[in-house]
């Protein structure tokens, strides 16, 4: 994913780069914001005696792997994953952001995401309790009674883009946020998202860069 101000010079883009727990419902999402500058990796954690923890490894192998291939650095990493049944999400975020990752995670699943495109949630539901309430928005939204929601879906980001509210979407889970304060027990913040942190940052490449810019200045200082 690569976003960047209106010039195409190296001064102004942002490289990101997005590595995605679990099957292709990220990615292809994430892949719809994509550009030349940036990369959305998916890695498989599952099924192994592995954990989100791991991710934060696979990610590390990944950035350096691409960075030495292009010789040069990505400007934001980006871990993508939902709580699920891991027993250490809660060290998987702490660890991430001691490496210097982001962590847009999801507790439950990412398809909160997708449903706060259509409606505030504030009471905890499972999975596929998001999977109905997705369908049935979009059912009444495109008027088609017969959408049904498949996971790795190419073309969901643009039924989003027709039907949803990527603002309200924003503002419904920065009010989730909210109500949790700094409360760090996020295994228990259920409903909570913080996919729209990344969103925004790829949506705003120019805000970004004040950020890269301003913690540059602060090493030096």
């Amino acid at each position: 994913v690569g976003s960047g101000r209106e010039e195409g010079t190296r001064g102004k883009i942002v490289r990101f780069l997005i590595v995605c727990e679990g099957e292709k419902t990220e990615p292809n999402y994430f892949k719809a914001f994509t550009e030349r500058w940036s990369e959305v990796k998916e890695v498989n954690v599952k099924g192994c005696g592995c954990s989100t923890c791991q991710l934060i490894n696979e990610a590390k192998k990944i950035q350096e792997k691409l960075e030495h291939e292009r010789q040069v650095s990505f400007d934001r990493v980006w871990l993508v994953f939902d709580k699920d049944e891991f027993k250490d999400f809660n060290k998987a975020i702490e660890d991430a952001k001691k490496e210097g990752k982001n962590c847009a995670w999801s507790n439950q699943a990412f398809e909160l995401w997708y449903v706060l495109h259509f409606q505030y949630l504030v009471t905890g539901v499972d999975r596929k309790q998001y999977i109905e309430m997705i369908e049935d928005k979009v059912r009444k939204a495109s008027k088609s009674k017969k959408f049904k929601y498949k996971k790795n879906d190419k073309d969901f980001y643009q039924i989003l883009q027709e039907h949803g509210d990527e603002e309200q979407a924003i503002k419904r889970a920065r009010r989730l946020r909210e109500i949790r304060g700094e409360e760090k027990n996020y295994a228990d913040h259920n409903p909570r998202t913080e996919v729209d942190l990344l969103v925004d940052e790829l949506r705003h490449p120019e805000k970004t860069l004040d950020k890269i810019e301003e913690a540059k200045k602060a090493c030096e200082e």
